[in-house]
């Protein structure tokens, strides 16, 4: 499923009907990042958390996976003038595969958050 025809109004939509509990739930973990040399984010969508990553800070070798191209778009427009090493890959995520040498640290998957109310069951890995 692609998120692109929604991207550009997916924050208002998170908002209205989940209030502020998605944004609390994916910033749960963030403060796992300042010490990862590495990190692979799965489903970052629209770069809201990696801007959270990017004002906490981290020399993390980032990969950030999302399905959608807009949803890219819109993160890489909100993190160009940060100061993160990021790496945007539109690709499905059962598709994917590391094609590099890239072992990460810490592994957020941002796209099962299915209990906003219960942020420790994001999974970290």
């Amino acid at each position: 499923m692609s998120f692109d025809r929604v991207a550009n109004y997916y924050q208002w939509m998170e908002k209205i009907v989940f209030r502020t509990d998605l944004e609390k739930v994916r910033n749960f973990h963030l403060s796992l990042v300042r010490d990862a040399e590495s990190i692979l984010i799965l489903g970052d969508g629209d770069g809201r958390f990696l801007k959270n990553i990017s004002e906490i800070g981290t020399d993390a070798q980032i990969v950030s996976v999302d399905s959608s191209s807009e949803m890219i778009r819109l993160s890489q427009s909100r993190i160009h003038s940060t100061e993160l090493d990021v790496r945007h890959v539109c690709q499905d995520l059962r598709d994917f595969e590391f094609t590099e040498n890239f072992s990460p640290d810490l592994i957020l998957s941002l796209i099962h958050i299915s209990e906003p109310t219960r942020p420790e069951r994001i999974w970290v890995g």
